[in-house]
């Protein structure tokens, strides 16, 4: 809504998706990219804004680590290049580099689809590098750095490790942590939140290897709409001794639980609350209105549950007391905080100037020696899909379409809400997006069943023909039911290095025309 307003005020925009999106459809520049190559579509920017000397110099000098690395790298990825790996023409990013270089001041904003490509950690640090090298670091206007809020949680990095217990783990039992040696940028010590990988835990859960996992707890998600290769999640779940869930709602995970535990939503609940999709310096009161019969909120489940484990110590008595504890940073006690409702702090820009940069040189490391350190590439760079026209004609033969998956449906929030019949009169059925030519060629018409298939399996959506999409790619919704969910077609098999994360956005598929099959 504010990149609108800001848009509706003459700001300029440029739009990067695959399909016309709504804000791509207001862009003054619309690149439409081959799913998955982020990553050298930022390279080729960087290289516009640094060979024609379009970049921050005094920024660059005092604030940056490493530009002369930078520099070097991205000559590798001159605008012809980069049009051949994106399908966008030279002209267009030699357009949209230099619009962005010369707006002053400019912001970047980056949503879920660049966290599910080949390489996230080369892709995010690429595009980070656009901000940095034109000095659009925590300025107003510009990418702002989490402000300093009076509370402790993931925007206070110097109580993260109080906060979630980080320091009781030892050295063997972090290196323990599925993920942790393959995936250190999720799994191992060096994240401020560890965690474990989730196709390494269906895989430990089905061989047992290098441990056996046979139990789980789970709040808040639909795993089986949620994770990617659905066949492998659904046999993990089947196979284990006993699985917990804690959920608002019937749906298709909860229907395997041994036991359900009623949740409490945000009306049954309340708590301090900061987002920065919502304000980068407030944090806000949650106010609970109503209780309705057994529901517990997630840290009292959890409160609980560590009570009888026998760690209870470790935890707290109430959720009160945890809400003391997250508001420590503040000095104020949680029936304090009730009262006044809010608690501010003054927008401020150029953090750095006072403390530099939470990285080893106190700079911004557009060469990173973090990275390089546990072996990983210390610049961002360009990997190719493992499914794509490129790495893999023979299967491209066979699958010649780009599946990329998660368009967004406004009345549908993830897998949330499709419940609501209200909400599925507006939007029944999941629409896959195809271009009319491709769809001529294999005989389907517009509301069309039709089936999508890659390596793993298949599944169904309605045929939504747009002029918008590119004619080698087809688009499908996430988090749809049963035979429509898109995640009984997706891989997490090639996860991208050092993350783990699934290459959603790039997978190789085809598609025909649903049949009725006999039996």
């Amino acid at each position: 809504m504010g990149m609108m307003e800001a848009w509706a005020r003459g700001a300029k925009l440029i739009a990067v998706d695959p399909v016309l999106s709504e804000s791509a459809s207001k862009a003054d520049i619309w690149l439409r990219l081959r799913p998955g190559t982020d990553a050298a579509l930022a390279l080729g920017m960087l290289n516009v804004i640094v060979t024609e000397q379009l970049y921050d110099k005094e920024f660059v000098d005092k604030w940056c680590f490493g530009f002369d690395d930078l520099k070097e790298r991205v000559q590798e990825y001159p605008p012809q290049k980069v049009e051949e790996i994106t399908w966008v023409s030279k002209e267009r990013v030699i357009e949209a580099a230099k619009l962005y270089a010369t707006t002053k001041p400019a912001s970047i904003t980056q949503i879920v689809a660049v966290d599910q490509n080949a390489d996230t950690i080369s892709t995010c640090r690429a595009i980070a590098d656009l901000a940095a090298i034109t000095g659009n670091i925590d300025i107003p206007g510009g990418n702002l750095l989490p402000m300093p809020l009076p509370a402790m949680g993931v925007f206070v990095p110097e109580f993260s490790a109080e906060h979630c217990l980080k320091d009781w783990l030892t050295k063997e039992q972090n290196e323990k942590r599925l993920g942790a040696r393959e995936y250190p940028l999720l799994s191992g010590e060096f994240n401020f939140f560890p965690s474990a990988h989730n196709a390494s835990l269906w895989k430990a859960i089905l061989t047992s290897k290098p441990y056996p996992v046979r139990a789980l707890y789970n709040h808040g998600s639909d795993i089986i709409l949620s994770f990617a290769n659905t066949n492998m999640v659904m046999k993990a779940l089947q196979s284990l001794d006993f699985f917990v869930v804690a959920d608002l709602f019937m749906n298709a995970t909860a229907e395997m639980a041994d036991i359900i535990l009623p949740a409490a939503s945000w009306l049954e609940r309340s708590m301090p609350h900061s987002n920065p999709q919502v304000s980068y310096n407030h944090v806000h009161l949650q106010q609970k209105v109503v209780e309705l019969g057994e529901c517990w909120s997630d840290y009292k489940i959890l409160n609980e549950v560590a009570k009888r484990l026998g760690f209870g110590e470790l935890m707290f008595n109430t959720e009160e007391d945890y809400y003391d504890f997250v508001l420590k940073p503040s000095g104020m006690k949680w029936q304090e905080f009730k009262e006044k409702g809010i608690l501010s702090v003054p927008m401020t820009y150029r953090k750095y100037e006072q403390s530099g940069f939470r990285t080893p040189s106190g700079k911004v490391e557009l060469y990173s020696q973090k990275l390089e350190e546990i072996g990983y590439d210390p610049l961002p760079s360009y990997r190719e899909p493992t499914e794509s026209p490129v790495s893999n004609r023979e299967l491209a033969k066979e699958y010649p379409l780009i599946l990329t998956t998660g368009s967004r449906e406004s009345v549908f929030r993830h897998s949330e809400l499709r419940n609501i019949p209200v909400l599925r009169e507006i939007w029944p059925d999941p629409k896959a997006k195809i271009n009319p030519k491709t769809a001529l060629e294999l005989g389907i018409k517009e509301g069309d069943t039709i089936v999508i298939e890659t390596l793993r399996g298949d599944m169904e959506a309605k045929a939504w023909l747009r002029e918008d999409i590119d004619p080698r790619v087809v688009q499908v919704p996430s988090h749809w039911p049963g035979k429509s969910n898109v995640n009984l077609i997706t891989d997490n098999e090639n996860c991208a290095p050092g993350i783990g994360s699934t290459q959603l956005r790039c997978q190789l598929s085809r598609v025909q025309l649903c049949r009725v099959r006999k039996g």
